[in-house]
């Protein structure tokens, strides 16, 4: 709901580059002033929270744009990789660390700053930038 009312005045690439920076921002809140209170943790990891879900939907609609067919394979691939991924996160945060919540704070920065850079690069593609052609087509039925 978040990306629908931002996306009516702010453009896709925008957006996808400021929640980026926003998760990368709360991992260094979270890095420094996490480990003082739960409720701070809360509060200091809220942005990532949010953020990483609001680049979910622009992601998820670039992705099935590029699909002609098949689209249900592409979002089980789609769901699979998330599940994948979040796995990953989950076991290397359970793995015995001294100070947890600053390694969840740099795996915060190391994502943000990693998800930004890759968006940087492919965001100015063609076929990220242009309207598919059959959403050309069906507009002008």
């Amino acid at each position: 709901m978040l990306y629908m009312r931002v996306s009516r005045k702010c453009h896709r690439r925008s957006i996808i580059i400021v929640c980026f920076a926003a998760i990368s921002a709360s991992g260094l809140l979270i890095s420094f002033v996490g480990g003082f209170q739960p409720w701070i943790l809360t509060i200091v990891l809220l942005p990532a929270t949010i953020c990483g879900n609001c680049v979910r939907t622009p992601g998820a609609n670039l992705m099935l744009e590029q699909q002609r067919e098949d689209t249900g394979s592409a979002a089980a691939l789609m769901s699979f990789s998330s599940i994948f991924i979040g796995s990953i996160g989950m076991t290397i945060i359970s793995l015995n660390w001294s100070n947890t919540i600053l390694v969840l704070g740099i795996m915060n920065i190391l994502i943000g700053l990693v998800c930004e850079a890759l968006w940087l690069r492919i965001s100015q593609k063609p076929y990220v930038m242009q309207v598919p052609e059959r959403y050309i087509a069906a507009a002008s039925r």
